[in-house]
């Protein structure tokens, strides 16, 4: 039944119906419009001729490749995403670079990752007071520069806090803030005065018993700044 209550007349025996040849169509104007581009392109490799690539020589860039970055990514420092990005380089080029900032950091990480139990800050960590450390070059920049930064902002800047992060940690975990006891005791250990620096020696002594280092503020652009060198 139509919409005007009419009868709904149908297509008569061998007649086409309206929808479907619409429908061929459209499917013959797609075809037609396919075809005329394919044809258009071959005609233009046929007539247009195509330069060789010179050899180039090893280490450059592909012309493809000009202004794209080639992209490196490790998980290093527990985890943290690392990405090395370089404009202008070649892929053979690359391969060295990347292999070299993981090395690099993986060198500087075993000096002044807290998390380690083998680098500098943890032995300097578990020290007991006035127990002295030899420091690694990464170890000693980034300690001299911590105690630096603190000497500048007069404290704001402290990389003896590990102390405090450690009582925070268990504070969060059993769902509590810290006593006023327990801040009172914290206080000595996050004095900057808790480790002194040699810089002739390249050493750094523990004064401070259950005194930590913790160089989170510092040490990931430490680490950028030696990659980006």
């Amino acid at each position: 039944m139509a919409e005007n209550g009419s009868p709904e007349k149908k297509p008569a025996q061998g007649e086409e119906n309206p929808l479907a040849r619409q429908l061929k169509i459209f499917l013959a104007c797609m075809a037609g419009g396919m075809a005329l581009g394919l044809a258009i392109i071959v005609a233009r490799r046929a007539l247009v001729p195509v330069a060789k690539v010179p050899p180039r020589p090893r280490g450059q860039i592909p012309a493809a490749m000009e202004g794209l970055p080639i992209l490196y990514k490790f998980l290093p420092l527990g985890g943290i995403p690392f990405k090395v990005k370089v404009w202008g380089r070649s892929p053979v080029s690359f391969v060295g670079d990347s292999e070299g900032a993981e090395s690099l950091v993986e060198k500087i990480e075993r000096e002044i990752s807290s998390w380690r139990p083998e680098s500098t800050v943890s032995r300097l960590n578990e020290a007991r007071a006035g127990e002295e450390v030899p420091l690694g070059e990464d170890a000693f920049e980034v300690l001299r520069e911590a105690f630096s930064a603190a000497a500048r902002t007069r404290g704001a800047f402290n990389p003896v806090l590990g102390s405090a992060v450690a009582l925070w940690r268990e504070a969060a975990r059993r769902g509590r803030e810290p006593t006023e006891s327990e801040l009172r005791e914290l206080k000595p250990r996050c004095s900057i005065d808790a480790f002194s620096l040699d810089r002739g020696k390249k050493t750094c002594r523990k004064n401070t018993e259950g005194a930590r280092l913790d160089l989170g503020g510092i040490g990931k652009g430490y680490i950028v700044d030696r990659v980006v060198d």
